[in-house]
């Protein structure tokens, strides 16, 4: 898989958990579950960023 179709899917799989995000929030039953997401959303901007920095977009 090209580096640009993994950016572009971090990207996808980023944005729909933000929106996952705005939709729970309306409706928080439990703490724990928004302090999940919150932590996903972290997690997977940590993982893509450090993904970006250590294997660059390059046009190899």
């Amino acid at each position: 898989m090209e580096k640009q179709n993994i950016f572009t899917w971090w990207l996808i799989v980023l944005f729909v958990e933000i929106i996952w995000l705005y939709v729970t929030i309306q409706n928080v039953h439990d703490t724990s579950e928004l302090v999940f997401m919150v932590a996903l959303i972290g997690v997977t901007i940590a993982v893509g960023a450090v993904g970006i920095t250590i294997f660059g977009i390059s046009k190899r």
